[in-house]
């Protein structure tokens, strides 16, 4: 391919895990679905993934993931 100064080179690099809220800095709250670590802010209606647990087994029961799908849909999805 032709080196052409107008097009930058995509980012191998993936983004850093947001730890915390991105406007506040706080977490309301954590809760797991799956492999998955979501965390949520309520003042800013907002939730992310914490934590990616990748092997880790699913201990949840259909009772806590319904639960928290309720809690969760109530926040807008934020990434870095």
């Amino acid at each position: 391919m032709a080196n052409v100064s107008n097009v930058l080179q995509f980012p191998t690099a993936r983004a850093r895990r947001l730890a915390t809220c991105p406007q506040c800095g706080k977490i309301s709250g954590t809760r797991r679905i799956g492999r998955l670590l979501w965390a949520y802010c309520e003042a800013h209606e907002a939730r992310w993934v914490v934590r990616d647990f990748e092997q880790l087994p699913v201990s949840e029961s259909p009772t806590d993931v319904t639960e928290s799908l309720a809690l969760l849909s109530q926040f807008a999805e934020v990434g870095c």
